[in-house]
């Protein structure tokens, strides 16, 4: 199983309240090969997010470099492509979704990287957000592009 890290680049300056995060930098990380793979998620109005982004995205987490980063585990690659699919929802005004989830969505991953070191395991934080969008993130929403895609 690879390990999961949650940082920004502009940690210092905003924990100073110096800067805003643009996006956060999500790491998966083999523990076996240390093969790797970040995703830049990013936390600008949704209205600026554009869905090609994302769908480029989809065919990645769905090829060998994730399953070499999360050395063979499924629930890593659903987790990544759970994040993916929410955010190209949000991109695309999913009637479901609103301003105030995207705001918690965003937030959590912001928390996240500004509570954690560069190298600390970021498991509980991404369990955190993996139940929050269970709990808030209408199936659909995700299920339809992924069945899209297969």
């Amino acid at each position: 199983m690879g390990v999961f890290y949650l940082f920004t680049l502009v940690r210092g300056a905003a924990r100073l309240g110096d800067t805003h995060i643009n996006w956060v930098n999500l790491l998966l990380q083999s523990e076996v090969t240390r093969t790797g793979l970040t995703i830049l998620l990013p936390t600008c109005d949704p209205d600026d997010l554009d869905p090609n982004f994302f769908n480029g995205w989809l065919t990645v987490i769905q090829g060998p470099i994730v399953t070499a980063a999360a050395d063979d585990n499924d629930n890593q690659r659903a987790f990544l492509l759970r994040v993916v699919l929410t955010y190209r929802a949000f991109a695309m005004h999913h009637p479901d979704l609103n301003i105030s989830k995207y705001m918690v969505f965003t937030t959590m991953f912001v928390i996240g990287a500004l509570a954690l070191n560069v190298d600390e395991d970021a498991a509980m934080t991404i369990a955190e957000i993996d139940q929050w969008m269970a709990d808030n993130i209408p199936l659909i929403s995700t299920q339809s592009r992924l069945h899209a895609d297969a």
